[in-house]
């Protein structure tokens, strides 16, 4: 996670020195003293200190979930959930009343990068990405416990925002939308816009979308070619879809 933050959190601000205080903290490990410095610049108005809380909120639902998605029993569990918990422990949302680990740090994550919204063109990008994969999970896939279920019409609004300055998981995630027909009718020659578009700008998991509708539509060797192309370019979903359909070596 940290090689995640550190690539979206380092950007100027305005009050640099409150700022940088909170990377430098965040840099030593010290993630509760990093959260406590980035809340008093917030409340200053730097929104730089803003998109630094709605990433370290973001980032740890992340972790744990990336942690407790290997685990193959609730003990296994229990323990990966627990190691989050030590390593981001006093940052708030980390304690023993949410044995799942999401709700509150879902809320904040949410809270803080609508406070950042309008902060620059680069960083607003990602806040569209991260609010629209966030109002498309709900804290249903961070967590066991619900409390926020998928909001889809807000996911398109971020995710069109996000579209338009082509970012490339916002156009995937558009495409996907259309092809499911998410919150929009089903509408495939849609969907292959946005999966292309996304390609374009780098997105491999893209191109096991198109390969899917490619095969939905009977154009297996067309969903080979490009199935395989999203695997060797890093997109593990491709390999998932290459053994769903069997396609073979």
């Amino acid at each position: 996670m940290k090689k995640l933050l550190l690539i979206l959190l380092f950007v100027g601000s305005l009050f640099a020195i409150d700022y940088n205080k909170a990377l430098a903290l965040f840099d030593k490990g010290d993630y509760a003293g990093a959260e406590k410095a980035a809340l008093e610049c917030s409340k200053k108005g730097d929104k730089s200190c803003d998109y630094f809380l709605g990433t370290l909120y973001f980032g740890i639902l992340d972790e744990k979930f990336t942690q407790s998605s290997s685990a193959t029993n609730t003990l296994e569990l229990a323990q990966a959930i627990g190691e989050v918990k030590k390593k981001y422990q006093g940052v708030a949302g980390i304690n023993s009343n949410d044995p799942d680990l999401a709700k509150e740090l879902y809320t904040k994550s949410i809270e803080y990068f609508k406070k950042a919204e309008g902060i620059d063109k680069k960083r607003d990008s990602a806040i569209y990405t991260m609010l629209a994969l966030l109002y498309f999970r709900g804290d249903t896939m961070f967590g066991m416990l619900p409390l926020h279920s998928p909001d889809y019409k807000k996911t398109m609004y971020y995710a069109k925002l996000g579209a338009k300055e082509n970012n490339p998981i916002c156009l995937n995630l558009l495409g996907f939308m259309y092809m499911s027909g998410t919150e929009t009718l089903q509408d495939f020659s849609e969907a292959k816009k946005y999966f292309k578009l996304a390609m374009a700008h780098g997105n491999p998991v893209a191109k096991c979308n198109l390969g899917s509708i490619y095969y939905e539509e009977g154009n297996v060797e067309k969903a080979k070619k490009i199935i395989k192309e999203g695997y060797n370019e890093g997109a593990a979903y491709c390999g998932q879809l290459w053994n769903q359909y069997g396609l073979g070596k």
